[in-house]
């Protein structure tokens, strides 16, 4: 499949937070890929980790040892509103953020 950007495992969790990607870590790019193009970031197994706007073209991505490749819209780790999913022990407490509002 065209416009996939595959990454390294052991980045992969960083990107899926929202991180970008850089060139470093990528492992195989479509070669059809034109800097500023919209691109899914895989890891192992094809698993998605997130979307973005591509850098640099496929080859450079590779060519490359530095700089960032892909510029991370969406990471997985993230819910379709964009913002983070706060796990129980982040003590994410939805009555004392709002305890001082007025609404």
């Amino acid at each position: 499949p065209g416009y996939r950007v595959v990454i390294r495992d052991d980045v992969a969790e960083f990107v899926a937070q929202g991180k970008n990607a850089f060139s470093k870590h990528v492992v195989a790019a479509d070669p059809q890929i034109r800097a500023g193009d919209d691109v899914l970031v895989v890891a192992g197994g094809d698993r998605l980790v997130a979307c973005g706007a591509a850098l640099l073209s496929g080859a450079e991505m590779i060519a490359f040892n530095y700089g960032a490749a892909v510029r991370v819209r969406q990471g997985s780790a993230k819910n379709a509103s964009g913002k983070h999913q706060s796990t129980a022990d982040e003590g994410d407490d939805e009555e004392a953020r709002h305890a001082g509002r007025d609404d």
